[in-house]
């Protein structure tokens, strides 16, 4: 029973005109069912001539660096950190 569907489902499936629900029907059953339908033409693969990669989609690594304004964020903690320990010298 866990998979039932539920009663909220049901309710608004049931208001919708026969003709929609049919009309849906007909053009999954007509949709591709191979990726050649689904894929633009210039994206296929194959034909075009140009080698292709023995690892598609991979690009060389970027090295790790720190994100942009983490010197501003240092600052002010630095900044910070000197305005503490001179309060606790008083």
């Amino acid at each position: 029973m866990s998979f039932a569907t539920p009663p909220s489902v049901v309710r608004d499936w049931t208001v919708l005109d026969d003709n929609l629900v049919k009309g849906v029907a007909l053009r999954d059953a007509r949709a591709p069912t191979s990726p050649s339908g689904t894929i633009p033409n210039s994206q296929q693969v194959g034909g075009s001539g140009v080698a292709t990669s023995p690892t598609p989609g991979w690009s060389e690594p970027r090295p790790l660096t720190n994100p942009p304004g983490t010197n501003w964020v240092d600052a002010i903690a630095i900044a910070d950190d000197v305005r503490q320990r001179s309060k606790d010298k008083r």
